[in-house]
């Protein structure tokens, strides 16, 4: 569950950059997201992590802008020092 801090604050990426600005008349409730996520070990210092994952649209997307489902995948290698 995603929720905005303050109704001024904006939606932000991983990087810090503003990807929508603030809106004190909509919702904090920025979505929900489901993840599946599997992971391997393929030695003792070695894996693989797979996942899927989906947010579900929330009322502060609703109201400012798209708020179109989004799903993403990913996989990463694993490695142990």
């Amino acid at each position: 569950y995603f929720r905005r801090a303050d109704n001024a604050d904006g939606l932000y990426n991983a990087g810090g950059g503003l990807v929508r600005t603030g809106d004190v008349n909509a919702s904090k409730e920025i979505g929900t997201e489901i993840d599946l996520t599997f992971n391997y070990k393929l030695t003792q210092q070695l894996g693989m992590s797979f996942g899927l994952s989906q947010l579900h649209a929330g009322d502060y997307l609703k109201d400012t802008g798209s708020n179109e489902t989004i799903q993403f995948g990913y996989a990463q290698i694993l490695y142990n020092f």
